[in-house]
């Protein structure tokens, strides 16, 4: 967050897709912003909802339960966009970003992207001390599937290289 708050220093709107259970737009809804939270998940939607009402917050976070490939937000309406806890690893093509971005931050805003990288110290000895070195070292091919709460999803390890050519040259 240290990072991101500097960035979001008096946002006033921020979009926040795969926002989970809420965990930013509750931060930053905290700091007085307006923060429209997109998941695609109802039930992490509806965890988001009563988090924020317990700390009343309700007024201040906006959850809409949408893929966020194709979630259209208002023209020029926000002030930044953060991604965080991984949820873009689970998208393999994030040119889309680029469309949402032009179209819907103001000039100027900041875009925060937080994704799991290619290589994890402490995962890939994790799985070696196990005797899983097929585990330890599935970061470096250019996909993988893992379960969560029992449904397998694909995890693509973005670089920074990769992520700079799907949004293009403005970013």
């Amino acid at each position: 967050w240290r990072i991101a708050d500097a960035e979001f220093a008096g946002a006033r709107k921020l979009l926040d897709l795969g926002s989970g259970t809420g965990e930013d737009a509750i931060h930053y809804a905290q700091r007085g912003a307006q923060v429209t939270a997109v998941d695609l998940s109802p039930g992490m939607m509806n965890r988001s909802k009563a988090k924020a009402a317990a700390l009343g917050l309700a007024a201040n976070i906006d959850c809409v339960v949408a893929e966020m490939t194709t979630y259209s937000a208002p023209a020029a309406g926000f002030d930044g966009l953060i991604s965080n806890f991984g949820a873009l690893n689970c998208i393999h093509d994030l040119s889309f970003l680029r469309r949402l971005c032009v179209t819907s931050l103001r000039p100027g805003s900041s875009l925060v992207l937080i994704t799991m990288g290619y290589f994890y110290p402490l995962e890939t000895a994790l799985f070696l001390s196990k005797g899983d070195p097929r585990r330890a070292f599935r970061r470096l091919s250019r996909s993988c599937e893992v379960a969560i709460e029992g449904a397998r999803l694909p995890v693509y390890y973005h670089s920074i290289g990769s992520m700079r050519r799907m949004l293009g040259s403005a970013f």
